[in-house]
């Protein structure tokens, strides 16, 4: 069977953005649970191509639908501000924002396409690893989970995120 591992990058330092010693070596503890796969696809961001990376020796495919994709330079800095303040970063500036909602729509559906996409290039029982940022990942998931996206509850922690199948179901995924 197919399946598309999703998966939040590894922990990162609030104010530089890059990983943190403790993310690169959990990153790297979390391969050989992994194993391998046919696709590694990130976004172009040094954390996320680290990141994966590490997690499968490989440097991976770049496609922007995989993080955030912004509309204007001006929703970015708002955005970027917001999240240096709220506990749950951009993911919680994004939904707890109402000038953000139909951004969440069009990064969650990015990141649908590029899931379906990568069925259709995967062999069969292929196994494909996007790593993502967690308002991406959780806006993905409500839209393939019919839920509303209003406010944040909880997002994915560093190197969690989920397992999605040809059907398009998802199972959570843990370290």
């Amino acid at each position: 069977m197919k399946q598309i591992y999703v998966i939040r990058h590894a922990d990162k330092n609030k104010e530089t953005g890059q990983l943190t010693d403790e993310g690169r070596e959990r990153a790297r503890q979390l391969k050989d649970q992994l194993g391998n796969f046919d696709l590694v696809i990130t976004a172009d961001r040094p954390r996320l191509t680290e990141t994966a990376l590490l997690l499968t020796g490989r440097d991976p495919q770049i496609d922007k639908r995989a993080g955030f994709v912004y509309t204007s330079s001006e929703q970015k800095e708002r955005l970027s501000q917001q999240a240096k303040v709220h506990p749950m970063d951009h993911a919680g500036a994004l939904f707890e924002f109402p000038e953000h909602k139909e951004h969440v729509g069009i990064i969650g559906n990015n990141l649908i396409e590029l899931i379906k996409e990568t069925f259709q290039k995967l062999p069969e029982n292929g196994k494909a690893l996007i790593v993502s940022q967690d308002g991406v990942m959780v806006a993905a998931e409500r839209i393939l989970q019919n839920k509303p996206y209003e406010k944040l509850e909880s997002s994915y922690q560093p190197l969690e995120g989920y397992i999605i199948d040809y059907e398009l179901n998802i199972k959570e995924f843990t370290e």
